[in-house]
């Protein structure tokens, strides 16, 4: 047994408090073989005099370091991911929780190289289903962050990672997913809940989520750079941030009601709270410090004003999310017949070179390009327009009469004729005839 080193070991690595007379621990190591024939030992301060603070640091330290060797330490992989990574995603929360959780199932000296498929089963898997009772879904997910962390640090060997969420499920023999997530199937819902707000930019949010049945974050991102209003269309990823393979964020159609809406509001720059917090934006997501539309800092805020509103006694949607319009949207256009080869594209679904291809070249000179989703989103903000007390659409636009009591329709019918901003195909309100001398007497 060998001599244990300083006044604690791990890996390789120990502490000790023998410099200078403040009793600041620090950290030793031999940086290769030849270091350690010749008993030189590497140092970093741990910056701390408590021992057991520098215990946990040391572990950190040492996590951190091994990420680079071959058949690298899962914990060390991971740890450096989230660091790196998880600690800026805007779901940073959930990648902190991930990490605890790998650590409850992992007792450290586990490798890359052992993760074949039995043990992601009996070892991580099950311990989990059996500790906390999780779904297949919330599983898949956590092991997805495994699979990017490897991915991340080029670790070696590379193992398949079992993250499909049914995959999963027959493993385990647990439940699979449900096919399909929440939103409201009634229109008054949704519209009770949109008049019920009180937030200016969460309305913002709600509109363009309805017209492009976006994910959270690309509403959250939109701005007048990504609208074009020539040709009628919208890139949903803004101008120097990476796509990602996973969430893919199209070109679509630019539906009537947000033409109207974008050329009314004002955009505005993300608000930043310190120098800080201005650098890491800049260096991290410097598209978010472009003028937008929606000046929320992050997804957290949004889901406050959700979480505040489905909760009110005269809303009393309790499963509510940013996510549920997209899911609405997605209903929508299958009950309006949209071809699935359309919804998939407007909804990123489709594969990416395909997608790239034909958004940016097919999609900037035909009149035609996904016109039946814009059609069908079009067609159902007018009717769910009737159901709110809102006005759905901006207020210089002709179909904003929608909302005016038939009694005034016939006198201020006149103003069909104010030229609109927004382009392409305008379907006017139904059964109006422009004014004649007739009827205005």
């Amino acid at each position: 047994m060998s001599k244990l080193r300083g006044k604690w070991e791990y890996k390789g690595h120990w502490l000790d408090n023998n410099v200078g007379a403040g009793g600041i621990y620090y950290a030793y190591w031999h940086a290769d073989k030849h270091a350690q024939r010749k008993g030189v030992a590497s140092r970093k301060s741990l910056k701390t005099a408590d021992l057991e603070k520098a215990k946990d640091r040391l572990v950190a330290f040492v996590l951190e370091r091994k990420t680079e060797d071959e058949d690298a330490l899962i914990l060390s992989v991971l740890a450096k991911y989230n660091n790196e990574v998880g600690s800026k995603l805007p779901s940073r929360e959930q990648a902190r929780r991930t990490l605890e959780l790998f650590k409850e199932v992992l007792d450290g000296p586990e490798r890359i190289s052992d993760l074949s498929e039995r043990f992601q089963v009996d070892y991580i898997l099950k311990v989990w289903r059996a500790r906390h009772g999780h779904a297949a879904g919330y599983l898949a997910r956590n092991m997805s962050m495994l699979s990017a962390a490897i991915r991340y640090c080029c670790a070696q060997p590379f193992p398949k990672i079992i993250h499909d969420p049914r995959t999963i499920a027959k493993l385990l023999r647990i439940p699979p997913p449900v096919a399909g997530k929440w939103f409201p199937r009634e229109d008054d819902d949704l519209a009770r809940f949109i008049d019920n707000l009180g937030s200016e930019p969460a309305f913002r949010w709600i509109m363009i989520a309805l017209n492009t049945a976006c994910r959270p974050e690309a509403g959250l991102d939109l701005g007048p750079k990504q609208i074009d209003l020539e040709r009628g269309l919208i890139d949903l990823n803004p101008e120097d941030r990476p796509q990602q393979p996973t969430k893919f964020r199209p070109v679509i159609r630019l539906t009537e009601n947000l033409a109207g809406w974008v050329q009314s509001w004002d955009a505005e720059q993300q608000m930043v709270r310190s120098e800080k917090e201005f650098a890491e934006i800049s260096q991290n997501s410097p598209w978010k410090l472009l003028p937008r539309y929606v000046p929320y800092t992050s997804s957290h805020a949004l889901q406050r004003v959700f979480s505040r509103t489905r909760q009110k006694e005269c809303v009393s949607l309790p499963n509510m999310v940013p996510y549920s319009i997209r899911n609405k949207m997605i209903t929508v256009m299958r009950m309006a017949q949209v071809p699935g080869s359309q919804r998939s594209l407007w909804l990123g679904h489709a594969d990416q070179e395909e997608s790239r291809t034909t958004s940016r070249s097919y999609g900037e000179f035909d009149p035609v390009y996904l016109q039946d989703a814009a059609d069908a989103t079009d067609t159902y903000l007018w009717e769910l327009n009737k159901r709110t007390d809102r006005n759905l659409f901006a207020t210089f636009h002709c179909k904003s009469i929608a909302k005016r009591p038939p009694w005034l329709i016939a006198s201020q019918v006149i103003e069909i004729e104010i030229p609109v901003i927004s382009r392409g195909k305008m379907v006017g309100a139904a059964g109006i005839e422009p004014a004649t001398p007739t009827m205005s007497t």
